[in-house]
């Protein structure tokens, strides 16, 4: 099991007995996140819903719906498949195509916008590609970094979409979970 995962089941159910307790007020249920997975090819290990996918959150393939979504109805955008074509074009507002032109949107929204590493095809160049060329194609990734995108390991995204966690509890407590560079959970506790 997802260790976040697991942390925030937990937390949900101290919550629950407590509100059950009467100790504190029952709040209204909180919803899952949504992300959309944007890619332009489909792969079972990459693009489904149960590779992204749990209880904190729902995950929507663009791609199983012909990129016929709107990203207004979602929180987070994962985004596979960044090509150097791809980067440069997003880079300079070139959006031709339904893919390009979703994560042009989600970036232009303000959208919270994770790239995953190892689909950026020129990070896989780091070690043989001639510097000047390497530098002038990386200038297209830096400006989506610069604009807020997240770079993110594969492993880590499923973290990334759920975390951190904030919950708060009737008005006196509020708990942030998150996992800190070396893999361990912290818990900000606010009374």
């Amino acid at each position: 099991m997802d260790m976040d995962l697991l942390i925030e089941l937990a937390v949900r159910a101290v919550k629950a007995y407590l509100e059950k307790d009467g100790t504190i007020a029952a709040a209204a249920p909180v919803e899952p996140r949504k992300a959309l997975v944007l890619t332009e090819e489909h792969c079972g290990e990459t693009c489904s819903i149960e590779a992204y996918g749990s209880e904190l959150c729902k995950v929507d393939c663009a791609l199983a719906q012909n990129y016929e979504v709107n990203v207004d109805d979602y929180d987070v955008v994962v985004v596979r498949s960044m090509t150097n074509s791809n980067l440069f074009k997003i880079a300079n507002g070139c959006t031709d195509n339904k893919f390009l032109a979703l994560a042009a949107e989600a970036i232009l929204k303000g959208k919270r916008v994770i790239m995953v590493k190892e689909c950026v095809e020129i990070l896989k160049y780091a070690e043989t590609a001639p510097k000047a060329l390497y530098n002038n194609i990386y200038k297209n990734l830096q400006i989506l970094l610069d604009s807020g995108v997240e770079l993110v390991e594969n492993e880590n995204v499923n973290s990334a979409l759920t975390g951190p966690c904030d919950l708060t509890i009737g008005n006196k407590i509020a708990v942030t979970v998150y996992r800190d560079n070396n893999g361990s959970f912290i818990f900000l506790y606010f009374f």
